[in-house]
């Protein structure tokens, strides 16, 4: 699979659209559709460390060098027995909560304590909360 292919691939996986990722890099939709299509040969390494944290891969991946992350613990889950599965599920299930809770944590965190928001920055807030939640459900 080439470089463009493993693009496009991840980012269907993901659930992105061009635009969405277009967004993500700063670049346009089209600039998107020709890396997929392998028009753009010679990616800067700026711009594939810019598309392997836009799609939650490693540049690695992206050239053909490795295989996924997410394969790479699959292999090993799948290696576990039963009652270790078990521990390593539970265990992530644990860390993510704990990732969760953090990202609320800095979102409603401010700086000076005697800061008064303003009704409008209160709903711009919960506009951009309720955003991000319907975002991360998508996915």
């Amino acid at each position: 699979m080439e470089v463009g292919e493993r693009i496009k691939q991840r980012r269907k996986e993901l659930g992105y659209n061009a635009d969405y990722l277009a967004s993500k890099l700063g670049v346009s939709r089209s600039t998107i559709f020709r890396y997929e299509k392998g028009e753009i040969e010679k990616l800067p390494t700026e711009v594939l460390e810019k598309l392997a944290i836009s799609l939650n891969t490693t540049p690695g991946y992206l050239m053909g060098w490795t295989e996924k992350p997410q394969d790479k613990l699959l292999n090993i889950y799948n290696q576990l027995d039963s009652k270790k599965q078990d521990e390593v599920y539970n265990f992530a299930k644990f860390k993510l909560n704990e990732q969760n809770k953090e990202i609320f944590t800095i979102a409603a965190h401010s700086d000076d304590p005697n800061k008064e928001i303003t009704v409008k920055e209160f709903d711009d807030l919960n506009r951009y909360l309720d955003e991000a939640d319907k975002n991360f459900d998508d996915k």
